[in-house]
């Protein structure tokens, strides 16, 4: 881990170096970056570096891989069976891109150099002479979508008692637009209902208007009132309903 932070330090010590002080760099850029530094009175503790945050911002790790798996094509298949309206699945609506950073930047001297011809994107319009390619970027619009209760389940054979927000069971692209800030809320916000409905039903309280068996594990609890409880907040879990 502090080898794979040292990667991101040497980075972005080496990206404002090269802004501030190479010759490279256009004046205009040196210029406006030479007053920038790392913040004197923040993170004085760090051992491996004093000012730069001790911790990694991590898009996206390790996840959890649930009986379903919200990939790339949920979206589509959401709107193929019928479009975003009313269901007990829905515990609220997102709509980022697929937003996945590039793996690489590369420095090219020409199109064939980091494509190769046969390898170019469709539609590419080569640049004359060098250019930076940033490899792997993926901005892809999947219009609005529902989040499904089941991005937060375990398999039952792995556990029952246990709700994953951070981490929910998606794909690498899936997780490219879950993960942003808004879905997290709106998940994190729905396993904590969730969760209160789930112990409420262990106790033997009913959890809900309509009462029913105690619940014996998170993936049983009744959905139609996790829904009735979720839109009794104000959230919002489909277009025709609530939009």
């Amino acid at each position: 881990r502090q080898a794979i932070w040292r990667k991101h330090m040497d980075y972005t010590q080496g990206l404002l170096y090269y802004m501030q002080s190479d010759p490279l760099s256009p004046p205009a850029v040196r210029r406006a970056m030479a007053p920038h530094g790392l913040c004197a009175d923040e993170f004085q503790d760090n051992t491996l570096a004093p000012h730069f945050p001790p911790g990694l911002y991590v898009r996206a790790a390790r996840r959890l891989v649930g009986e379903k798996v919200f990939t790339q094509n949920t979206p589509a298949v959401q709107r193929a069976r019928g479009g975003i309206s009313q269901t007990n699945e829905s515990i609220g609506m997102g709509g980022y891109n697929f937003d996945s950073h590039n793996a690489r930047r590369l420095a090219c001297k020409n199109v064939d150099e980091c494509y190769g011809r046969a390898n170019a994107p469709p539609g590419l319009s080569p640049p004359s002479g060098s250019f930076t390619w940033n490899e792997g970027d993926i901005e892809t619009n999947p219009g609005l979508y529902q989040i499904p209760y089941w991005v937060l389940l375990p398999k039952a054979s792995d556990a029952t008692n246990l709700l994953l927000v951070g981490a929910p069971s998606a794909s690498h692209i899936g997780m490219s637009t879950l993960r942003m800030e808004p879905q997290y809320m709106i998940i994190g916000g729905a396993a904590g209902v969730a969760a209160s409905l789930f112990v409420e039903k262990a106790a033997g309280g009913g959890g809900g208007s309509g009462g029913g068996s105690v619940a014996a594990a998170v993936q049983d609890i009744d959905r139609a009132t996790l829904t009735e409880r979720l839109r009794a907040m104000g959230q919002i879990l489909s277009v025709k309903h609530d939009i």
